[in-house]
């Protein structure tokens, strides 16, 4: 997976590290190096994805036997009804 990031990116992100630098006492150059970043936190935010996927997955997958086991359940009222008569 690719990330495709331009200057604005690049300005936000050293804007953020700045302040937080400067919140921290530091007050020399900050640099950062776009690339390291996508080394270091692309396989975590791929992870976060593959798992926030799976779980919507899981959750369709839940939807879909509580629909037919509502279909089932008036189908067997039908059958009862039938049995009934």
């Amino acid at each position: 997976m690719d990330i495709n990031l331009n200057q604005d990116d690049h300005d936000v992100i050293h804007a953020y590290l700045t302040e937080e630098h400067r919140k921290n006492g530091y007050h020399g150059p900050c640099l950062i190096n776009i690339e390291r970043l996508c080394e270091i936190y692309m396989p975590y935010a791929e992870i976060v994805t593959s798992s926030y996927m799976a779980k919507l997955h899981v959750l369709h997958l839940n939807l879909v036997k509580a629909e037919l086991d509502n279909h089932k359940a008036f189908l067997e009222s039908l059958l009862n009804g039938i049995k009934k008569e």
